[in-house]
């Protein structure tokens, strides 16, 4: 959108003259895409290169992305295989050895997480300064421990991707068509990440799900079926409910916000030259690296 220089002494009003906030933030602290804009005047792409630069997505980068997954995990998923083709009799490995061989490639993966924001509208598009209010604030979201103790408790289930192919090889069946039972389940398998403490939630999930298979537990297994049950399956569906209540919620908050006209979809960069002098401009609220929590223009998606 259009930029309007502002005196700084203005302030911004309502239609009925109470004062509304908005967003204020010196330039350096804007997102790149103001920065962006601010030297480059770009169109709003029609109805046909919106649609071009859609399919463009998809013929590149789609399949990267998937390519790139399935090499990342492909390693993961075929411990579970190499159980019945005789890696823990060849390496001489015990029943917690084994199991864990699954958790330490999640410590890894636990390590090397890094915090990322991530919002599908109203947002902008990187910014390469850390604000410590922002992971202040992501700390005291009530979401992110949701997200967090969703992505742990579903995860606790995932032992069963090293434990699958021996659990199926023991009801008699050959090895041959143990591996090929495997693909069916190769099949249904779909993994959604969201922002960083969800990743570190499912990192801790599979760490310890695999010690749930301890050989004191056995042969039925009953005390790890009971925590796969409530844990990975009855806990996430209650974060789920209650996570939908709560975002439903806050729409409905900002929507009666917005009805009343105190939230702008814009803010304030703020300029100082080298004399000192300040300059206000307004922009397009996105372009001010704005978190949900702060930018009450933005929606959740339900």
């Amino acid at each position: 959108m259009a930029t309007t220089k502002v005196p700084v002494e203005e302030t911004t009003s309502s239609e009925d003259g109470s004062a509304v906030a908005v967003p204020k933030l010196l330039d350096r602290y804007a997102d790149e895409s103001y920065k962006l804009l601010s030297q480059v005047k770009v169109e709003p792409p029609t109805p046909e290169e919106a649609e071009r630069i859609r399919k463009k997505c998809v013929r590149w980068v789609i399949p990267f992305i998937c390519l790139g997954y399935h090499l990342m995990y492909v390693d993961k998923q075929t411990l579970g295989n190499s159980s019945i083709l005789g890696i823990i009799d060849d390496a001489h490995l015990t029943t917690d050895q084994y199991n864990w061989l699954s958790s330490i490639f999640y410590l890894g993966y636990l390590l090397a997480e890094s915090i990322l924001r991530i919002a599908s509208n109203h947002s902008g598009i990187e910014q390469k300064r850390f604000k410590k209010g922002q992971f202040i604030e992501a700390l005291q979201d009530p979401k992110t421990w949701l997200f967090f103790l969703h992505a742990w408790s579903q995860e606790m289930a995932n032992g069963l991707t090293n434990q699958y192919s021996l659990i199926i090889k023991s009801f008699g069946f050959s090895t041959l068509n143990t591996t090929l039972l495997g693909c069916i389940n190769g099949l249904t398998a779909l993994i959604s990440l969201v922002i960083a403490l969800y990743h570190v939630g499912y990192g801790l999930g599979n760490i310890l799900s695999p010690q749930l298979f301890q050989g004191r537990y056995k042969p039925r297994y009953v005390e790890t079926w009971w925590v796969i049950l409530w844990v990975a399956c009855v806990f996430p569906m209650l974060l789920v409910l209650y996570l939908r209540y709560y975002l439903n919620k806050e729409n409905r908050r900002r929507d009666s916000l917005a009805q009343t006209g105190e939230i702008r979809e814009t803010g304030v960069v703020e300029h100082v030259d080298e004399s000192g002098h300040r300059t206000e401009e307004v922009v397009d609220a996105r372009q001010l690296d704005l978190t949900d929590r702060e930018n009450l223009a933005f929606r959740y998606v339900l």
